[in-house]
């Protein structure tokens, strides 16, 4: 059975979010093909300068624009190794699917010399300024791919400009990100890890993954640590470099880990970047949010719309007095809860998880492979019912259990309306059957043979059915 080859590209920005966008939808590809008893070989390549925050995947590291400026390359120099870098990684792996984010045309403008060394080729196309998506440079490369998946709502279209070429390769997904609550510390062993007393309240400061308000965010730190009820969480994240503030009541934080922790935060103060966002909606966190200029991401829009459906507070200026009042208002009870219920209504992001099977579905279209497409569409939707860990063994088993269950028109019917079910057409919730799997993979690996041998032998009357089970357990 051959591996499904993927290889996710991300072009380093001014901050994270490409990488750990993509590494989101790589997880989640690899944990649906685990379920699906699929061999995966899934690789990334970057020119980031945290590319330790992709720890479980190979990784081929190009050098920053960044850094190539600081050391004064040449820039006509520096772009053609790094094609040349870019291409022959193309020609010797032969990704099955390539999955670019943000900027359709590369880093070098090397994309469209790339469909020779791919089969497929996806994009995921983050909101942008519409001074860029606009160019012709930008839609003429968006054009060159396969699969343009957006991680927003469907509700947001107007807000996508695409060619009539683009319009039916697209899909809005939903939000993708990577906070997860069932991987995440609890309120409590948060407060256990930074020795919170009784009564003191967590607050979590953060400019995203490369912060351009560092001396904003130290002040306002600075001046919330002055009441020792408060202690202050400063998330600086991998790219920053300078000071790191250190007192009683203040812990810098330089890691892209901090999502782990938002179970245990009770207010945020934090710029509007696409995942930090995301993440901290997800975790519930009641947040002052503020907007940095990012030349492609307009921040300042997506805090607008959240702002208008109650989901956070905004702050117009980087005053840290105005940020402390601000976040003060969240202490009281009204405000607080008032944007609890309105985060309790928000519709759930699964986006990663309905990207990654897109990106699977393209894949299946391959003449070399195995990935069947009613499984994987079962197995998705399984997934976004799931808020467990050990998806990918309960998922096995599960399957195995419908298998000797259901004779083939059943099995057929249920197929049929998986597929209506993940086109939006048909209600589908898997949750029973897959927490009666979980009981089943927890048994004994005899046990649970022997049970389903007796339920096949008493169910089925049929020795010949019986005897494949028994084996097949």
């Amino acid at each position: 059975m051959p591996r499904v080859r993927l290889l996710f590209y991300a072009i380093n920005g001014t901050g994270l979010g490409h990488l750990t966008r993509l590494l989101a939808v790589a997880r989640s590809c690899r944990e649906l093909l685990e379920a699906l008893e699929q061999e995966a070989d899934i690789r990334f390549l970057t020119s980031s300068e945290a590319s330790e925050v992709v720890w479980d995947f190979p990784v081929y590291k190009l050098p920053s624009k960044t850094v190539a400026r600081t050391v004064k390359m040449g820039v006509d120099e520096f772009e053609a190794e790094s094609k040349l870098l870019v291409t022959n990684l193309m020609a010797s792996f032969k990704p099955d699917v390539l999955v670019v984010d943000t900027l359709p045309q590369g880093s070098y403008r090397e994309i469209a010399f790339l469909k020779t060394f791919v089969s497929r080729m996806v994009y995921i196309d983050r909101h942008k300024d519409p001074s860029v998506t606009r160019t012709e440079l930008h839609q003429k490369h968006v054009a060159l791919y396969d699969r343009v998946l957006i991680p927003d709502h469907p509700e947001a279209a107007a807000r996508y400009e695409h060619s009539k070429e683009v319009i039916p390769k697209r899909k809005f997904v939903g939000p993708i990100h990577l906070f997860e609550p069932h991987s995440s510390l609890t309120r409590a062993e948060v407060r256990e890890r930074f020795d919170l007393q009784p009564g003191q309240r967590l607050f979590y400061l953060s400019g995203g993954g490369g912060s351009e308000s560092r001396e904003f965010l130290k002040e306002t730190a600075l001046r919330l640590a002055t009441n020792q009820q408060n202690f202050v969480l400063v998330g600086w994240g991998p790219l920053h470099q300078g000071e790191l503030i250190f007192r009683k009541n203040i812990v810098s934080l330089t890691d892209a880990g901090s999502r782990q922790l938002f179970r245990g935060v009770d207010i945020a103060l934090s710029a509007a970047g696409y995942n930090t966002y995301q993440e901290l909606l997800a975790a519930r966190v009641p947040t002052v949010f503020y907007a940095q200029p990012k030349g492609m991401d307009r921040q300042d829009e997506r805090i607008a719309l959240g702002a208008e459906r109650g989901w956070h507070l905004n702050l117009e200026s980087l005053d840290s007095e105005r940020a402390c009042e601000q976040l003060e208002r969240l202490t009281d009870e009204n405000v607080r809860g008032g944007i609890l219920s309105a985060l309790d209504e928000r519709a759930p992001a699964g986006g990663r998880w309905t990207a990654a099977a897109e990106i699977l579905t393209l894949h299946s279209s391959l003449s070399h492979s195995s990935v069947n497409r009613t499984l994987l569409y079962q197995t998705a939707l399984w997934r976004q019912d799931w808020s467990r860990l050990n998806f990918s063994s309960t998922a096995t088993t599960a399957r195995r259990w419908l298998k000797h269950l259901c004779h083939n028109e059943a099995r057929e019917e249920l197929a049929e309306l998986t597929v209506m079910a993940w086109r939006g057409q048909e209600a589908n919730s898997a949750k029973s059957l897959l927490s009666w799997a979980a009981e089943l993979d927890s048994w004994n690996p005899e046990l649970r043979a022997e049970f389903i041998r007796a339920w096949c032998h008493r169910n089925a009357g049929d020795l010949k059915h019986e005897e494949k089970a028994r084996t097949e357990a």
